[in-house]
């Protein structure tokens, strides 16, 4: 393959740099890209970010920003994402050949080899924390250095493809205040259909859930914002957008009671100005007491997403979830009586997975789900991911499916294909997830022998003949 021309455009005055979000199915703010693309405008750049799910014509966007750019960067996530970045990468290279193209974000940070080896329009990929890399890298290409010196980045050199050492994960209290003017905020208000402000507090996780391929992005290392900047930064955001609601982005928002109780009573003493929503692993719960729910509820407190992940202990222990069906059930009962809404997702399909352990994860999400009309059930089916401990000890040296980049450009976690379960047992969950959710819709006069149905069906456990989802998801359809 081509080696990089690593003096970037020929006028190195110019230090135009375009960030690119591919396409895909939601609507979060760019916030990876806001945050690289705001670090690089504390250094002098000229940032503009295209998101491709923004706009009516994003090729055309991209590639009319790109014509006058020294550098593009671009966000990537398994699946469509990666399917539309490969698209745009091609689309630029083939305007201008000598244009620059970094990739970052997940789907680089677990295969930075594989990107630059099958795909030949993308020059550097780069692996974990991106802010400094990517600024490392613009500040080499403005003054024609080398890449050699940069961590965490993997390129063509001549023939060679280099793999660099990566980097520790940096404190992100040292990176500046976000500059949300670089995306039309209010378009993300409008896609969403509500004024949900998204923000990202920590980077990592300390996690070692063998599933999850954090650990191996950020070696179990984690960086979070003190309670006085989250405070200081809503607050300004608030006054700036009019937002009704924060989204935070983060692997999980609780990891310190001393800094989630200060930043409740930081928001109290400011009018809880806003509802916030925030992912929860259910051992934290024992650092927060009923009280301490009630002060997050009074703060704003609105939904915790709760990974429950399997109703079987033995499931949980393999994966080294480290947390109890125990401590589930208690953090859904200070949720029930702060009360906050809570969603429960489970995961189906794990290697190991007895008929027993599945009944046993039946039995929860259905105990979950009836002890408060506000909980709401998620089910996903396993699929394993490279990075994660369990794809490594399930496949290492021998996969039975050809990983390549076309392969994750098609990547969907939401079907069962390629999941090892079966069709049954795909429908039998898809319905049990549907009629749990049916029973805790408000009742009316339409819904109510609909609910009828669904509590009959859920605690006998029969789930054949779904006569009535089907008319029930039909009458919906038709209004």
């Amino acid at each position: 393959m081509k080696e990089m021309n690593i003096s970037g455009a020929s006028n190195t005055i110019n230090k135009k740099v375009v960030l690119y979000n591919p396409q895909s199915p939601f609507f979060d703010m760019p916030l990876a890209l806001l945050s690289i693309g705001t670090n690089l405008e504390q250094h002098g750049y000229t940032v503009v970010i295209v998101d491709a799910r923004m706009e009516d014509q994003p090729m055309e966007k991209l590639l009319y920003h790109a014509k006058d750019a020294f550098i593009i960067g671009m966000s990537v996530l398994t699946g469509a994402p990666l399917k539309d970045a490969i698209t745009a990468a091609k689309a630029c290279k083939q305007k201008y050949s000598d244009l620059p193209i970094v990739w970052g974000g997940w789907h680089p940070s677990l295969f930075p080899s594989q990107i630059i080896e099958e795909v030949p329009w993308v020059d550097i990929s780069v692996q974990g924390q991106g802010e400094w890399t990517f600024l490392e890298i613009a500040n080499c290409l403005i003054n024609h250095q080398k890449l050699d010196e940069i961590r965490g980045i993997c390129y063509r050199k001549g023939q060679q493809i280099i793999i660099k050492q990566s980097r520790p994960l940096e404190n992100i209290n040292q990176l500046p205040r976000i500059n949300y003017d670089l995306i039309d905020v209010e378009k993300y208000f409008l896609k969403k259909g509500r004024r949900q402000f998204d923000y990202v507090a920590s980077i990592g996780c300390k996690g070692r859930c063998v599933f999850c391929a954090d650990p191996f992005v950020f070696n179990h290392q984690r960086s979070n914002y003190t309670s006085e900047r989250m405070i200081a930064e809503l607050i300004y955001y608030q006054g700036k957008f009019n937002f009704t609601e924060i989204n935070f982005q983060d692997e999980s928002f609780f990891d310190s009671r001393k800094r989630t109780i200060a930043f409740a009573e930081g928001l109290i003493k400011n009018g809880s100005p806003f509802s916030w929503t925030a992912a929860m692993r259910a051992d934290q719960d024992d650092k927060l007491s009923l009280d301490d729910f009630i002060l997050l509820k009074n703060s704003g407190a609105k939904r915790f997403l709760i990974g429950v992940e399997s109703g079987s202990q033995k499931m949980l222990d393999a994966f080294e979830k480290d947390i109890t069906i125990k401590q589930i059930f208690s953090c859904a009962d200070k949720c029930k009586k702060a009360p906050i809404h809570a969603c429960f997702p489970f995961i189906i399909g794990f290697p190991g997975e007895t008929k027993t352990d599945i009944l046993e994860t039946a039995e929860m999400m259905k105990n979950l789900g009836a002890k408060s009309p506000i909980f709401e059930i998620k089910v996903f089916f396993f699929k394993p991911y490279p990075g994660s401990k369990i794809f490594n000890d399930l496949y290492a040296g021998h996969s039975p499916i050809n990983y390549d980049v076309d392969y994750w450009a098609n990547f969907d976690f939401n079907t069962f294909e390629n999941s090892g379960i079966s069709k049954k047992t795909y429908t039998h969950f898809t319905r049990l997830e549907f009629y749990i959710k049916l029973t805790n819709k408000k009742s009316s006069l339409l819904i109510f022998p609909f609910k009828l149905f669904a509590q009959l069906r859920c605690k006998l456990g029969f789930l054949k003949l779904p006569l009535e989802m089907m008319f029930y998801k039909w009458i919906k359809s038709s209004n």
